[in-house]
């Protein structure tokens, strides 16, 4: 079996975590011949050592502020170098093609799928939740394309398959029309490394202190996200401001998506700002053991 595996890009987060895991637990398997991995973006292709790795920028995230006469001839060409680029007995694993972040992927996805192509949509998330990308992903694939939405994002041709992390999903797609046969169960793996199994707690403590320049004595809550609109960043620098001398508040990452930039910079300009005490004392009715 021949398998590639394909993902907007592979900046540091949840589902680049994933691939890794995959890349790695398959490295063993006899029948796996090959890994290809295709990806608009890679910062650190060393971490790749040993697959064979395609880079192609109109995989990434697609610009929203195109004409519709570019977005037709995009769609043309990058279905015409997928074909050209995935023989028909390779497996194509693909990572949330139905997200809204590049309809015209997902649109030559569908293409292939329709085709017989043997395809596994793996979906951590769905544009259902996100009227933004379900406008985007009505505007290019209705609107300018000219085709049903849900027919593209959910092929029902018999060679597409869909991997789903729990239930709620499962059932979210069985809501769709796919068949139940055509659904995969596949909860996310959770590896720590050996070293990582060893560390310290004091010791981390002592340099996460030291190298955020934390009081000692603050207990600390960590938000293991990326910065992005839907992640209730306003909510945590409200819980920073109720806790204010008690705790402080910490964020993982910030984003690599030129789209949430902007809101990104403003958040850390507000929480710079001095604070004016919104709650008034006395004391809370609720203690909470910190």
């Amino acid at each position: 079996m021949n398998l590639s595996i394909i993902h907007y890009h592979l900046h540091a987060g949840g589902v680049t975590r994933i691939i890794q895991s995959q890349i790695n637990a398959l490295a063993g398997v006899s029948t796996v011949r090959r890994i290809r991995l295709f990806a608009g973006g890679i910062p650190d292709p060393a971490l790749y050592d040993g697959i064979e790795l395609v880079i192609e920028p109109s995989l990434n995230y697609l610009a929203e502020d195109w004409k519709p006469a570019r977005y037709r001839e995009s769609a043309a060409g990058l279905s015409a170098w997928l074909r050209s680029r995935l023989p028909k007995d390779d497996i194509v694993h693909v990572h949330n093609p139905t997200l809204g972040k590049n309809p015209l992927l997902t649109y030559a996805l569908s293409q292939l799928a329709e085709e017989g192509q043997g395809s596994l949509y793996h979906c951590h998330d769905f544009p259902d939740e996100r009227p933004d990308r379900t406008a985007f992903n009505s505007r290019i694939l209705e609107d300018i394309l000219g085709h049903d939405m849900d027919a593209v994002l959910y092929p029902r041709s018999a060679s597409c398959r869909f991997g789903v992390l729990n239930s709620r999903d499962y059932r979210l797609l069985e809501g769709k029309g796919i068949e139940s046969r055509r659904i995969h169960f596949l909860p996310n793996p959770v590896r720590f490394a050996q070293e990582e199994l060893s560390l310290n707690k004091r010791t981390c403590r002592e340099q996460i202190c030291r190298r955020l320049g934390i009081p000692e004595g603050k207990t600390i809550f960590l938000y293991p996200v990326r910065i992005i609109r839907r992640k209730n960043i306003g909510e945590m620098i409200l819980f920073s401001q109720l806790f204010a001398g008690r705790a402080v508040w910490l964020v993982t990452m910030a984003p690599h998506n030129p789209l949430e930039v902007t809101d990104y910079r403003a958040w850390k300009a507000f929480a710079r700002r001095p604070m004016r005490p919104y709650i008034s004392k006395p004391e809370p009715r609720y203690r909470f053991p910190f």
